[in-house]
């Protein structure tokens, strides 16, 4: 199925009001175009409606021509995000696969959370969302009250994902036993940080580095492109349990990871950060490349949603409009990053799906949001 049948798929709200003049996946076909063409908001999304209409009808019935802002608005309040959220994660599973993973070391999912800054206006909470992300595609997303309360929304989250053979790293704040258990019930490993949020874990994690050799070191150097810095990197794996008190309480755990950085600059700064791994035969590099890659959900999404979609500028913040946006400009961001015949930029490329019709059917079908000609 390509995304418009996924779409069409979709409970439709006004299901009670049959005098409704817009077909919901039209409205939110046309949305997905108009942001995949630098459409910032409702009112753009109409304009750009209205100036592509003729090439819309390629694909859309538009029965009363383009849907006005008030009614785009009113579909991203009141569409179900469960139900949308659902449709987009069965589009990801089908149109990319087992090729999702294809070049990477591990098959990698990191899961994170990020707060929709524009939508907490008007006394309501501002919109937190965590997603999973793997090889630069989105997975799927999950809306919680708050961060505080990702721990609650990742074991949602992993319910609904097909994890079989892949590893799942979360940082501190999901590093949970009854997480650890879920994760190893999807037949998948688990990368783990540890913190003191975990105290009797995280002591005794530490103390196993201070008192055992390690079974492994990799070292490396990189660099920090943000603040261009050397980073020299040291990695320690042990397989030594012994001094884990704790250790019947975390499901399959067979490794601890220590990872030290190094930063070159006038006042020099080190840190430690520490792991639990499932994974019994994890080596030193790849420890680093799970560690290094982790926070490409930061670098390749969430920033990504700020700075190329204006994420965070964005003051939506009206029921389930928020959310609904904000899965939006993942299937946007998903079908850019599935374009390989140019590389200029995320904005670029938005910017050239607007002026160019035949750039943008491009798009659409690679992504398999329509099917081709």
């Amino acid at each position: 199925m390509d995304l418009h049948s996924h779409l069409s798929a979709i409970p439709d709200f006004r299901n009670h009001n049959k005098n409704f003049r817009h077909k919901l996946s039209d409205v939110l076909f046309l949305s997905v175009c108009g942001i995949l063409s630098g459409a910032e908001g409702f009112e753009e999304i109409e304009e750009y409606g209205i100036e592509k209409e003729g090439f819309l009808r390629d694909f859309l019935e538009l029965p009363h021509g383009i849907p006005s802002h008030d009614t785009i608005r009113r579909v991203f309040m009141h569409t179900d995000p469960e139900a949308f959220n659902k449709e987009f994660m069965t589009w990801v599973s089908s149109s990319f696969g087992a090729n999702l993973y294809i070049g990477c070391l591990l098959k990698h999912v990191q899961f994170d959370g990020k707060t929709m800054c524009g939508s907490g206006l008007k006394g309501n909470k501002k919109t937190h969302i965590v997603s999973a992300f793997a090889e630069g595609i989105s997975l799927g997303q999950y809306k919680v009250d708050s961060k505080s309360n990702e721990i609650k929304a990742i074991p949602e989250l992993l319910k609904m994902l097909h994890l079989q053979d892949c590893i799942v790293s979360i940082d501190a704040m999901g590093c949970q036993k009854v997480i650890a258990t879920q994760i190893r019930g999807k037949q998948a490993d688990y990368f783990l940080a540890v913190k003191g949020n975990q105290a009797n874990l995280f002591a005794q994690v530490q103390d196993t580095f201070a008192r055992e050799e390690p079974k492994q070191c990799y070292t490396i150097t990189d660099y920090a492109g943000n603040y261009n810095q050397v980073v020299d990197y040291q990695v320690e794996v042990t397989s030594n349990l012994k001094w884990i008190e704790v250790l019947e309480e975390w499901e399959d755990l067979k490794v601890l990871i220590k990872v030290q950085t190094s930063r070159t600059s006038k006042d020099g700064t080190a840190e430690c950060r520490y792991y639990i791994s499932s994974r019994n035969d994890l080596s030193g590099e790849e420890a680093y490349s799970l560690a290094r890659n982790h926070w490409g959900i930061e670098n390749k999404l969430h920033w990504q949603l700020d700075v190329a979609f204006r994420e965070d500028a964005n003051k939506t913040s009206v029921e389930n409009a928020p959310q609904n946006l904000t899965l939006l400009n993942k299937i946007a961001l998903n079908i850019l990053k599935m374009d390989n015949t140019t590389k200029i930029s995320k904005k670029a490329k938005r910017k050239k799906a607007g002026w160019s019709n035949e750039y943008l059917r491009q798009l659409l079908e690679n992504a398999k949001i329509i099917k081709k000609t």
